[in-house]
Order: C-alpha cells, then sequence, then structure tokens
C-alpha cells in the first residue's frame, strides 16, 4: 500500500505544479507536512518528494526547504551509453533496452552512443571522455582488469555511472544484470528432467566476464545436484576474438565442435548455448551430422536479440531477458544519482523469462532483487 501512496502524493504535487498551483520558487510542504496532510509514514512522505527531484520538479535550497524547480533553467541532460558492440543491423543496443532507460530516467536527456569495439584500451578513452563531457554513464563493461582503476575513480569522485550486465573485478558502482546463475540452473535442470545425460555448454572464453562465470557455474552445479559429473569433453570456450570476426571462421569452428560432439559414441543430446548467435551454428552441424533438432537434439540459449536470429526459435528452448526492466532500472539508478541521491553499490538482478519449445510453458525465476 505505501508503494501506491507515495506515488499518488507525487502525482498530485505534481499536478499543481502543472496547473500553476504551486510555481517555480515556491516551497512545498515538508515531509512531517504532507505525512499529516495524506495519513502517511514520515518514510513514505520522503519517498515521494525523492521521486519529485528525480523527475527535476523540485530541488532542495539549504535553510529554505525543497521548492519547484524552474524547469525553463534546466539543461538537458547528456548520457552517455557505452557498450563493447553496437550492431550495425541495430539489433544491438536492444530498443526495449533503450525504451527502458528512458523509462527510468523520467527526464528530458540526450542519449550518446559510444562503441568500445570490445577493446579495453578503447573502452578507456571513452570513460576518460565522456566522465568531462556527460553527466552520467551507463556502462555494458568489457571486465578488463586494466580499466578497473578509472571505474575506481569515477566512484571515488561520485561520478554517476550504472554497469550493465557485467561485475568487474575490484569496480565500485551499481550493476544492474539478469540473474544469470538462477535462470541458467533452471534451463539446464529443464533439460537434465527431460532425459538428457549429455548436455553441452558453448561460451566464448571470458574468464574474467561474470556474466560468463556464473553461468557456467549454474551448469556445473545443475549436473552435479542431479548426481552428474560435469563432463570436460561437452563443455566449449571458444577464442574470444571469434565473436567479432566476420568471416566464417566463427561459423566453421563451432559447427567443427559441435559435429564431432553429436557424432560420437557417447553423443552429446543437448546444448546449453551462453549466446544465442551459437544456435545456427549447432543447427548446422546436427543437420550435418544427420540428427534433428528438436527431434534429436534440444537446444537452450539465452535469447538476447531478435528471436528469428534461432532460425527456428520455436524449436529451441529460450531464456529472455527483461530488457526493458534492465533498462528501466538502469536509468532510474543514474537518475538517483544524478539527482545527488546516495546510491547502494550494489547489484540489482532483474528476473529473466524461460520459454520451454513448442509447449507455450513460460517459467520465470522470480522478481527483481539484490544480489
Amino acid at each position: 500500500m505505501a508503494t501506491t501512496r507515495w506515488k499518488d502524493i507525487t502525482d498530485s504535487i505534481e499536478g499543481e505544479i502543472a496547473e500553476g498551483i504551486l510555481s517555480p520558487g515556491d516551497r512545498i510542504p515538508t515531509e512531517e507536512e504532507i505525512a499529516v496532510k495524506h495519513g502517511v509514514s514520515r518514510v513514505t512522505a520522503h519517498r515521494a518528494i525523492r521521486e519529485l527531484q528525480t523527475r527535476g520538479l523540485v530541488v532542495r535550497q539549504r535553510r529554505w526547504g525543497t521548492i519547484v524547480a524552474d524547469r525553463s533553467q534546466v539543461k538537458t541532460k547528456r548520457i552517455g551509453l557505452i557498450f563493447d558492440f553496437i550492431d550495425p543491423e541495430g539489433n544491438f543496443p536492444q530498443p526495449g533496452l533503450l525504451r527502458g532507460i528512458q523509462a527510468g530516467v523520467t527526464d528530458e536527456f540526450s542519449l550518446i552512443l559510444g562503441d568500445s569495439q570490445n577493446d579495453p584500451q578503447r573502452e578507456a578513452e571513452l570513460l576518460t571522455k565522456y566522465s568531462k563531457e556527460v553527466d552520467g554513464i551507463i556502462l555494458l563493461p568489457t571486465s578488463a582488469r586494466q580499466n578497473t582503476p578509472i571505474l575506481q575513480g569515477l566512484a571515488k569522485r561520485g561520478f554517476p555511472l550504472v554497469m550493465l550486465d557485467r561485475v568487474p573485478e575490484g569496480a565500485s558502482a551499481p550493476v544492474v544484470l539478469s540473474d544469470n546463475y538462477i535462470i541458467t540452473r533452471t534451463a539446464v535442470e529443464s533439460l537434465i528432467a527431460r532425459g538428457h545425460r549429455n548436455i553441452g555448454f558453448l561460451s566464448f572464453h571470458k574468464p574474467d566476464v561474470s556474466t560468463v562465470r556464473d553461468r557456467h557455474r549454474a551448469y556445473e552445479d545443475a549436473l552435479e545436484n542431479a548426481g552428474q559429473t560435469p563432463n570436460e569433453d561437452n563443455v566449449r570456450f571458444f577464442a574470444a576474438e571469434l565473436e567479432h570476426a566476420h568471416d566464417r571462421r566463427f561459423g566453421q569452428t563451432v559447427s567443427d565442435a559441435v559435429f564431432k560432439m553429436v557424432s560420437r559414441q557417447d553423443p552429446v543430446t543437448a546444448f546449453f548455448c551462453v549466446q544465442d548467435m551459437f544456435v545456427p551454428e549447432v543447427i548446422d552441424a546436427c543437420t550435418e551430422a544427420g540428427k534433428q533438432v528438436p527431434d534429436d537434439i534440444e537446444l537452450a540459449s539465452f535469447n538476447d536479440l531478435s528471436p528469428m536470429i534461432l532460425r527456428k526459435p520455436w524449436s529451441v528452448h529460450r531464456i529472455v531477458p527483461r530488457v526493458f526492466e534492465i533498462g528501466r532500472l538502469a536509468g532510474e539508478t543514474l537518475a538517483h544519482q544524478m539527482s545527488g541521491m546516495q546510491v547502494p553499490h550494489e547489484a540489482l538482478q532483474v528476473h529473466a523469462d524461460f520459454h520451454l519449445a513448442d509447449l507455450g510453458v513460460t517459467e520465470r525465476s522470480g522478481s527483481p532483487g539484490h544480489v
């Protein structure tokens, strides 16, 4: 009930500002006055005023209180969005993520995209440049350890920074990410429950990337919990540079490995793919080996991009991150920092959905939480 009350109070005061009942420079009621007027706690009243601040509608003035902001004097906020790659076809960053960020910021802003090209040096250059030119940064980090001092320096300065998807070692900043461990374990346990004993794991070799580590750990834990010993022959970590190869090296390398895994005497009968770009190559390799997906081989994959990248999305068990919610939470967290609020340096998990192929069943791992 309290969560709706603070929103009602916020909307009420915002309505008075919009109608001119409260003008720029007018003092709004104190937390105590709001609490008495609306019959709520001081905590609820504080939350309502904090939301008005986040929206840029009011500002605090020393010795006077909280007053209505002069919106004509408010400059457009500039937010730097740094990703490790920008998909040339426009699929990444996902439109849902960008819409979520806009919803979370809830203020006028300009968004500046920066492509780190998966290069730590390029990432360092962008972080240094943007920290001088924008009001806040949302970063999908490369997780390169040599850039940790830069991230620590931004945190020490109090520069507004939110990271997405990955938790770089030693970095201090809020992080918004999918529940990689929980949802991966859900997917692998589902494959086990469907009778699979040899389950392959496909990923790029990124030992410093927390996302990869969490998903691999969940895969191993799911097998061990089912009484199965993880088999090293079922796991493939491909060279990280293949992720951005613009030739057939990636496809050929993955297809060759998968072909061997499904053609041996004790074959792999299911695969978990850390990224959806592996799925088309798995399907090609299985077809070459005379096996069909999903009749002979079952696939589960993180589906970060359009489902159509999977070629046969209806035949793949898909983990679908809630990108809008991730963006909204990242934008809201950054907006709080830009308004001067103290935000804990913690990881905020947004639970993903697991869609079973052809069954019309969706498993959800829960609601947003902290880790």
